[in-house]
C-alpha cells in the first residue's frame, strides 16, 4: 500500500488553487490536499500540523506575507526545511527565479495561461516528488 502524500497549496487566487487541486487529484490517487489562501494563515497553521507535508506548492505574489517570506520561514524551520517547495507563480522574472532558488525552492514554474496546461506541468514534474 502506498503511503498517502500530503500536499499543501498556498495561493491567494481561488481559481488557481482550484486548478492546482483538480490537477493533483486527477494525477495522484494517494494525495491529500490542504489549501491556504495566504502566507500568514499558512505560517500560523503549519506549526499545528502533526506531520510534514510531502510537498508545498507556493505562489509568490500574495498580499501580506508573500511567497518569498513564506519560503524563508520554511527553510529556517528545522522541521520543515527539507520539505520540497514548488514556486508556482505568474512571474517569469529571472530575478524572482534566482531569489527563489537561492532561498531553497525545489522548482520555479510560471503558471500557464490555460487550465489544460496544468496537467502537462504536473505530469512533467510529479515523479520528482513521489
Amino acid at each position: 500500500m502506498k503511503r498517502e502524500s500530503e500536499v499543501f497549496i498556498v495561493d491567494d487566487d481561488e481559481d488557481d488553487r482550484l486548478f492546482i487541486e483538480e490537477t493533483i487529484v486527477r494525477n495522484c490517487t494517494n494525495c491529500k490536499l490542504q489549501s491556504f489562501e495566504d502566507g500568514g494563515t499558512f505560517l500560523s497553521q503549519i506549526g499545528q500540523a502533526r506531520t510534514n507535508p510531502t510537498l508545498i506548492v507556493l505562489d509568490l505574489n500574495m498580499p501580506g506575507i508573500d511567497g518569498f517570506e513564506v519560503l524563508t520561514n520554511l527553510k529556517a524551520n528545522q522541521a520543515m526545511k527539507d520539505v520540497p517547495v514548488i514556486i508556482f507563480t505568474t512571474s517569469s522574472n529571472e530575478v524572482d527565479k534566482d531569489r527563489a532558488n537561492t532561498l531553497g525552492a525545489a522548482l520555479f514554474i510560471t503558471k500557464p495561461q490555460r487550465f489544460s496546461e496544468y496537467n502537462n506541468i504536473f505530469q512533467k514534474y510529479a515523479g520528482r516528488f513521489n
